[in-house]
C-alpha cells in the first residue's frame, strides 16, 4: 500500500522546511563535523555533531533535488517548454541573483561600518568582474551567497528537462544515463566546460543530475513513497540511527578527504532516497504535534530561509564570535550554536 496524492503532498509540505534546517545546520560558521581538529570518534559530545553534519544533514539535498524532478515531470506535462523556462526564471534564477546581491550589500555594510571584512567583500565593489562573478557564480567560483548553487544547479538542470524527459521513457537510456553520472561523480563533483582557454562551472554538483532523474522516473510512472506499517516505521528509524552513528564513528576515525567524502555523499544520499518512505510517514504521523505545526507554519517561508541563512549566519557568527567572545566549544561544539540561536 502506498500513500495517497493528497498525503504525499503534505508530506512534501512538511519535509521542505525541515529538509532547509538541516541544510542551515551544515552551514554553521565553526561547527566542522568530521573534520574538526578536536573530535573523537567514541566520545558522544563530539560525534553528535558528526552525526548531524556528516550524515542527516548529507540527506537534504539529495531528498530536495529528487523531489524537484518529481514535480517537474508534472510541471513539463502541463506547460510549454518556453513557459516552463519563463517560470522557473521566476521562481529560480530571479531569487537567485537578488539574494546573492543582497549577501554582497549586506556584507559590504558590515565592512565599511565595522571594517570586519566577509568573503572579500572589499575586493568586489571595486571590481566589475570580481562582482559579477560574486552575484552569479562565475569563472570556476561558488556565489558569494555560497549554498545559492543549489537554485543555480537545479534551473540548468531544469534547462535540459526535454532531453530527461526523452531519456526517462526508455529504461535503458536511463540506466545508461545514471551510471554515466556516477562515473563521472566517482572522479569529479562539478562539470566545468572547457573550451581553449575558456573554463567555466556548468553544474556545481554532478550528483544532483542523478537524484533529479530518480525523481522525474517515480513521477513519469506514478511511483508514490509506501504508506509504513508502525513495525517498518521502527525498523527503518533504527536503521538510520544504528548506520548513521557508524558511519559517523567511521568518517571521525579515518577522516577522509574531500574527494572520498565526495563520494560517501552519493552513496549517503542514495540511502536517505530508500529512506523517503520512513520520512515522509513520520513526518505525516507528526501533523498533529508541535513539531508538524512548526513545519507547517515555516513550510511558506522555506525558500526564503535556505536563500537567507548563509548571510544571517555570517552576522551573526560576527556578532557573537568577534564582538562578544564565544568561540566554538571543540567537545560539545552544538552548545555554541545553542547559545547563538537563542
Amino acid at each position: 500500500m502506498h500513500l495517497t496524492k493528497k498525503e504525499f503532498f503534505e508530506a512534501i509540505n512538511l519535509a521542505r522546511p525541515l529538509l532547509i534546517i538541516f541544510i542551515c545546520i551544515a552551514h554553521i560558521p565553526e561547527v566542522k563535523g568530521y573534520i574538526s581538529t578536536s573530535d573523537q570518534w567514541l566520545e558522544f559530545g563530539s560525534l553528535v555533531p558528526v552525526f548531524i553534519l556528516d550524515f542527516l544533514a548529507r540527506g537534504a539535498v539529495p531528498i530536495l533535488t529528487a523531489i524537484s524532478g518529481y514535480l517537474a515531470y508534472h510541471s513539463y506535462q502541463k506547460r510549454a517548454y518556453a513557459n516552463l523556462v519563463r517560470e522557473k526564471s521566476i521562481r529560480l534564477l530571479w531569487p537567485y541573483i537578488v539574494w546573492n546581491f543582497i549577501a554582497i550589500c549586506v556584507y559590504w555594510l558590515v565592512f565599511y561600518n565595522f571594517d570586519h571584512e566577509i568573503a572579500n567583500v572589499s575586493q568586489i565593489v571595486d571590481n566589475v568582474n570580481a562582482f559579477s562573478t560574486a552575484l552569479l557564480g562565475l569563472n570556476l567560483n561558488m556565489p558569494i551567497n555560497v549554498s545559492t548553487y543549489f537554485v543555480r544547479d537545479l534551473f540548468v538542470i531544469i534547462l535540459f528537462i526535454p532531453f530527461i524527459d526523452i531519456l526517462t521513457r526508455y529504461w535503458s537510456l536511463t540506466a545508461i544515463v545514471l551510471l554515466s553520472v556516477v562515473a563521472v561523480l566517482w572522479q569529479v563533483p562539478s562539470i566545468v566546460l572547457h573550451i581553449g582557454e575558456f573554463r567555466e562551472t556548468i553544474l556545481f554538483r554532478v550528483d544532483m543530475i542523478f537524484f533529479f532523474i530518480l525523481g522525474y522516473i517515480l513521477s513519469r510512472n506514478k511511483i508514490l513513497p509506501k504508506n509504513l506499517s508502525t513495525a517498518f516505521l521502527v525498523l527503518s528509524i533504527t536503521l538510520i540511527v544504528v548506520v548513521g552513528t557508524l558511519v559517523s564513528m567511521c568518517l571521525s576515525y579515518f577522516e577522509p578527504s574531500a574527494s572520498v567524502f565526495n563520494r560517501l555523499r552519493l552513496l549517503m544520499g542514495l540511502f536517505f532516497i530508500v529512506m523517503i518512505p520512513a520520512i515522509f510517514k513520520l513526518l505525516l504521523l507528526s501533523q498533529k504535534t508541535k513539531i508538524g505545526s512548526v513545519l507547517n507554519f515555516l513550510s511558506p517561508y522555506s525558500f526564503t530561509l535556505f536563500l537567507s541563512h548563509i548571510v544571517i549566519t555570517q552576522l551573526f557568527q560576527y556578532v557573537f564570535w568577534n564582538l562578544l567572545g564565544w568561540k566554538e566549544n571543540g567537545k560539545l561544539p552544538f552548545l555554541t550554536v545553542y547559545k547563538l540561536y537563542i
